[in-house]
């Protein structure tokens, strides 16, 4: 058996009014109020493109930024030991452009500006259904990795993951600011770029690494009794 206690409280940035104090209810019941303690990043613990590990069973909380770009998308974690995929947080819709308006930007390609509010910007409450939020249990030595799974007018775009060696030719699709001591230190914001694999682009050129942004951050361990 083990019991959830609460070692770091995070206030998520990113997080708008009401939305903040929903989610940081979660870690403030009276049964979980105890004196903070530091989180301490172990060596063999990492939260970056080489993967996602933990040594103990840990709860990370996410939280939708914004995203740029034409495809709908969702944000997920797979489990590298066992193969699970689990969806975290969804488009449902491309962008905040009605139909018409989108269907016509599609034939203004992407000058690859990064965070351009021209580029097909989707955001909370919009693109994203409020409150835009998730948190997930990473289980102690299981090695994780996230994804991104895309689709342009209702065909599969593609997926791209996290971790590099899971990518074609290893490519970085996703940019990690921060790193594993920075969950309890302000967050750390995950950056994708999901390849535009179906629309053209510039040159060809696309790596903007805007086009679905989270925020991690916010997280407690559970400890064995």
């Amino acid at each position: 058996m083990v019991r959830k206690m609460q070692i770091n409280r995070i206030s998520l940035q990113i997080v708008f009014g009401a939305v903040a104090a929903g989610i940081l209810s979660v870690f403030s019941s009276p049964a979980q109020a105890q004196t903070p303690v530091s989180v301490q990043a172990q060596s063999q613990e990492f939260f970056d493109n080489s993967g996602v590990l933990f040594t103990r069973d840990t709860v990370v909380q996410f939280q939708f930024v914004r995203s740029y770009g034409a495809y709908q998308s969702v944000f997920g974690v797979r489990n590298e030991t066992t193969g699970q995929e689990f969806d975290l947080i969804g488009e449902v819709k491309p962008s905040d452009l009605t139909m018409p308006q989108y269907e016509q930007a599609l034939n203004q390609p992407s000058d690859g500006l990064t965070d351009n509010p021209n580029d097909f910007q989707g955001t909370l409450g919009n693109a994203v259904p409020l409150p835009g939020t998730a948190q997930f249990t990473f289980k102690a030595g299981n090695k994780y990795s996230f994804y991104l799974k895309s689709q342009f007018r209702g065909a599969n775009a593609g997926v791209v993951y996290s971790s590099d060696v899971n990518n074609p030719a290893g490519n970085r699709q996703a940019k990690f600011v921060g790193g594993f001591s920075a969950l309890a230190n302000g967050g750390v914001v995950i950056r994708w770029d999901d390849t535009n694999s179906q629309i053209p682009r510039v040159n060809q050129n696309d790596n903007d690494f805007d086009d679905f942004i989270v925020k991690a951050g916010g997280h407690e361990e559970c400890l064995d009794q």
